[in-house]
């Protein structure tokens, strides 16, 4: 088996005189949480088994300005956003991730099933655009499709040059 830095790994074995048995554990991605709201981030990051879903969560912020702060040191592989937030709402950071070609699967939260959001949401190439109040089906559905998508693809966030970068830091 080749080793691939995308896949979590663990020692399963260590016997005296030898090398670590590296077996891969199941993919897990790299999920932040952006809404404005304190209540529905909270719900969102307790209510919800994001680990059985291929999901782990490495960040909560409450606008898309800190999620772009986030990403320049951290790997992430989906962003679930609220649409409407001060500072940088969610348009807006998908525009960012759009311009900067990121490779990031965006989903928007609103609470506003106006056109015009759902237009500029085609525009920039978001995944989905879930209505609020959040149904956890239809929230469980959407994840399961996007942990398989990034699974066929094998488009996980690359922690190997995240990594990297954080020795080129340290030097």
């Amino acid at each position: 088996m080749e080793w691939n830095h995308h896949q979590k790994e663990s020692c399963s074995a260590i016997l005296p005189g030898s090398l670590p048995l590296l077996l891969p554990e199941k993919e897990v991605y790299q999920l932040v949480i952006v809404d404005d709201e304190p209540r529905i981030l909270n719900g969102l990051c307790k209510y919800y088994d994001w680990h059985q879903m291929g999901f782990e969560i490495s960040g909560r912020f409450r606008n898309g300005k800190e999620v772009l702060d986030h990403m320049k040191n951290h790997p992430v592989d989906v962003i679930l956003s609220d649409i409407s937030m001060p500072v940088m709402d969610g348009i807006s950071l998908a525009k960012n991730l759009y311009e900067q070609n990121s490779p990031v699967i965006l989903v928007f939260l609103s609470g506003y099933a106006e056109f015009k959001y759902a237009r500029q949401a085609l525009t920039y190439k978001v995944y989905e655009y879930i209505l609020k109040p959040i149904k956890a089906e239809e929230l469980h559905s959407v994840f399961r499709r996007i942990s398989e998508l990034l699974n066929q693809s094998g488009n996980h966030s690359d922690t190997g040059n995240y990594y990297d970068k954080l020795i080129q830091k340290a030097r």
